[in-house]
């Protein structure tokens, strides 16, 4: 120590033999010479790094002292000796992903030193010294000084949550108020200045992540922390840093995870928590709600400037997906995460991916959200704002939007399809704006391209198997689903390239997977009951009835009986509503009835008493839909027979399934029939076993009694009532 002593010359000596103010402290001697002490050492090494002296070491003195201070002046002067340290705060920064690191110490030296007061500094004196000491610090050389001051500003703000829990009360309160509101002040200056001047990549990197660590868009607006700086200059940067494959430390981070030996027990959890732990990686949400408001913040005004920003952040995020899905398919983890049990390794990647997702749709949201937002002095709501004047710039961006969903769809299946609300809102919007105009050909060259390249050319094996090429057929077929069902649906092309590809898939014994089928099965009801298709012409007809064939020999075996009823009703509904009426050479009236006769034939030559396998007793309302999250409704007949009854309400057999199926039809039939139906369906009662006949009846009774419209229901009680006389029968009596 004393070997020191004598190193520090005589300007080191002095500086140690000086008393600060009001101390009553006194230096200790040593064979007539002063004894360094601890913090002698430390300010000593801050000031004069040794040539091995890091990053890591000097923030693990700094967290080892700086709570435990017990003299203002110590602490202002290792403070300033920290800020001018030339390992920390040199002249070439070192890589923001080790400078970062003075967010997370100043945020652990505030919550440490929140629950150390006495005996050494007052909570309220540290504080303050600190404080002043930041402002001196870059009052001193402000476009210099700035950027060394931010991370310890945002590790400060973010030990709030703390704070509130130990310093609570009257005594804090004012406190606190203003030194918050001195050290918010002086983190807006030293961001705008950082911002302003030249500063290396590594530099701007550490200043925007701290400063999405501490913003807040619930309280303050991205001007009011950057005034002037333009929002395309921090939107840039903001997706390069997160996107940008410049950046392996970034979102790209993933690339290490798959190095890793995902399927060993014993790797290293060291390995995996350096790479969630980087900067980017951990922030993720946070760079994403930064990068939003500000994408949000874009001039609403016509700017072809923001329009080409957008677009070029928007090619870039695509480029990222493109290879993420690349290096995805190629790895272990081309496998359905929610059907088996997963490593730890695995669990690792998905929750890295699943946050990956979140800030594009964040990112997605921010875009889009512009859109929505009416210009001044507008009162109604705008899903085109004045920027986008041309519709083909707002279709522009909803596809290229639309192509980075396609590729991270096998995240969003990995999450699962319902509760997601950000990605409910930007995909319906986006898939909203795609579709809305005069023409929907866009759509169609966009699907279509996809299915020609990316799925004809797929084996079975792959649409049966492979987790990511299922994922891109099933994004696609959930924009089939919105596109069948447009105004401007163009019919050629449902009939020339949906129905074929879904129907191959529906039939063909080859594909297995049932997300696959049961998503072909959606898309091809909503084609045959939505009426563009069956107005189109009668010819139609034909893949009605071949469907309902379909159908009716896939179940119970790949549907089930809630899925048929509910198909059923749904062809049914739309055929008896409006049928296509036929010349005197056909033996049908109309489409209507040629659909009724044919699942008449159908139910009536099934044997009764065959149990429907118990894998098939299912409660599944309809066919999966291959959207995100929607519930696809059909005003359903026999709804109100699903309350909980004394008898069960679910079919046996598949002759009990198939007949429920035909009286959910019943409230549909015109008026003109309805009495010769109603005797048509008592008979596939009657043929039934026993046990059926007790169990359709009261289905039965339930759809007369409690579905029908008035002049229906007339006719069907005189029809049970009187003309058939059904209680007296004695099959029903417990019901009624």
């Amino acid at each position: 120590m004393s070997n020191l002593y004598n190193q520090l010359g005589p300007q080191g000596r002095a500086l140690l033999n000086r008393q600060p103010p009001g101390s009553n402290q006194t230096v200790v001697y040593e064979n007539d010479n002063p004894v360094p002490q601890d913090l002698d050492f430390l300010v000593n090494e801050l000031r004069s790094p040794y040539p091995d002296t890091t990053i890591q070491k000097i923030m693990g003195f700094m967290y080892h002292y700086l709570p435990f201070i017990k003299l203002e002046y110590n602490l202002r002067i290792v403070l300033s000796s920290f800020l001018n340290n030339s390992v920390t705060f040199g002249v070439v920064a070192p890589p923001f992903e080790e400078s970062y690191q003075i967010v997370e110490l100043f945020r652990a030296v505030a919550e440490k030193k929140l629950k150390v007061s006495q005996p050494t500094l007052s909570i309220k004196t540290w504080y303050s010294v600190v404080t002043r000491e930041l402002v001196n610090f870059v009052a001193y050389n402000p476009f210099q000084n700035s950027w060394k001051v931010i991370p310890v500003i945002a590790g400060l703000m973010l030990a709030k949550s703390i704070r509130y829990e130990v310093c609570s009360g009257v005594e804090y309160g004012w406190f606190f108020r203003e030194t918050d509101e001195k050290l918010h002040r002086l983190f807006v200056e030293c961001l705008r200045n950082s911002l302003t001047g030249y500063q290396s990549k590594d530099v701007v990197n550490l200043v925007l992540m701290s400063y999405a660590v501490v913003f807040n868009r619930e309280d303050a607006s991205v001007k009011s922390y950057t005034g002037n700086v333009a929002p395309e200059f921090m939107i840039s940067k903001l997706v390069e840093l997160i996107f940008s494959s410049e950046y392996p430390l970034s979102a790209n981070a993933y690339r290490e995870l798959l190095k890793l030996d995902i399927h060993s027990t014993d790797v290293e959890e060291a390995q995996v928590q350096k790479i969630l732990l980087l900067p980017v990686v951990r922030n993720l949400n946070k760079l994403s709600f930064l990068l939003e408001a500000y994408l949000a913040s874009l001039p609403r005004t016509s700017s072809l400037k923001s329009l080409k920003l957008v677009e070029a952040g928007l090619d870039t995020v695509l480029s990222f997906n493109k290879e993420l899905f690349q290096r995805v398919s190629g790895s272990v983890l081309n496998r359905d995460p929610l059907s088996c049990a997963q490593t730890p390794l695995e669990s690792h990647c998905w929750f890295f991916l699943k946050n990956v997702l979140f800030t594009e749709v964040i990112m997605f949201q921010g875009i889009l959200s512009r859109l929505l937002v009416p210009p001044p002095r507008k009162q109604s709501l705008h899903f085109f704002s004045r920027q986008f004047d041309d519709t083909a710039e707002c279709k522009k961006l909803s596809f290229m939007i639309l192509y980075n969903l396609f590729y991270t769809n096998f995240i969003l299946l990995s999450v699962g399809q319902g509760g997601f609300d950000n990605y409910n809102f930007v995909y319906y919007l986006t898939v909203e704006l795609a579709l809305n105009s005069p023409d929907v050909e866009p759509m169609e060259a966009f699907t279509s391209s996809i299915v020609t390249h990316d799925l004809n050319c797929c084996l079975p094996e792959m649409l049966n198997a492979d987790y990511l090429v299922i994922s891109k057929a099933l994004f696609i077929l959930g924009l089939w689903e919105s596109y069948v069902q447009h105004k401007s649906a163009n019919v050629r092309f449902i009939k020339e390239i949906i129905y074929p590809f879904c129907w191959k898939i529906v039939t063909n014994r080859q594909f297995t997977n049932p997300e696959m089928v049961e998503g072909c099965h959606s898309v091809l009801l909503i084609c045959l009951s939505n009426g563009t298709w069956l107005n189109s012409s009668s010819t139609s007809i034909k893949e009605t009835l071949e469907y309902v064939g379909v159908l009716d020999s896939q179940f119970p075996q790949l549907i089930s009986s809630q899925q048929l009823s509910i198909a059923i009703e749904s062809i049914g509904k739309r055929l008896l509503s409006s049928p296509i009426q036929y010349d005197n050479t056909s033996i049908h009236a109309n489409s209507g009835e040629e659909v009724l006769d044919f699942y008449y034939f159908r139910c009536s030559n099934t044997t009764p008493g065959i149990m429907i396998p118990q894998t098939s007793l299912t409660t599944l309302e309809s066919f999966p839909s291959a959207r995100p999250d929607i519930e696809i409704t059909s005003p359903s007949a026999v709804g109100p027979i699903q309350y909980q009854m004394a008898d069960r309400v679910i079919p046996e057999t598949t002759r009990e399934a198939k007949i429920v199926a035909f009286i959910r039809l019943v409230p549909y039939i015109p008026l003109s029939t309805f009495e010769r139906w109603l005797n048509k369906v008592l008979s596939l009662v009657q043929h039934s076993n026993r046990a059926e006949q007790e169990y359709l009846l009261k289905m039965y009774w339930r759809v007369l009694s409690e579905n029908l419209d008035s002049n229906r229901s007339d006719l069907a009680m005189r029809w049970w009532y009187e003309r058939k006389r059904i209680p007296e029968t004695g099959l029903i009596k417990s019901m009624i």
